[in-house]
């Protein structure tokens, strides 16, 4: 739902209220299911923030990527919240985070590591 966006203008992006209501669901339903994966392999947090935390704490993944993820989640948690065009410019690297996340959570990424410690090696 939220790549189909990606091929639109910016123009027909803002216009658009069926494209905007179905990208937001769908970087929503991203984030949910990146949430969703890590409640199963560390439990049940609190928040968005103490989950990835967590998965920081746990070594489930790699520091570098907590801040790219914090910046992302601020935005798919509620992104009904965040005007049309910012979130159309975070739209691709939202997506692309959350799916490097959720690849790295579950070790089906080609070439990426599983954990950190697969990923200092």
């Amino acid at each position: 739902m939220a790549e189909k966006a990606t091929f639109a203008s910016l123009e027909e992006f803002v216009s658009s209220i069926e494209l905007k209501e179905n990208a937001r669901r769908g970087v929503r339903g991203m984030a949910e299911s990146v949430l969703q994966l890590a409640s199963r392999l560390i439990g049940a947090r609190d928040d968005w923030q103490d989950t990835i935390l967590s998965l920081v704490k746990e070594e489930i993944l790699p520091p570098p990527l907590i801040g790219e993820l914090m910046d992302v989640m601020r935005i798919s948690v509620d992104p009904w919240r965040i005007d049309d065009i910012i979130f159309y410019s975070m739209l691709v690297r939202t997506m692309e985070t959350l799916e490097q996340v959720y690849l790295l959570l579950t070790g089906k990424s080609e070439g990426q590591p599983t954990s950190i410690k697969s990923f200092n090696k």
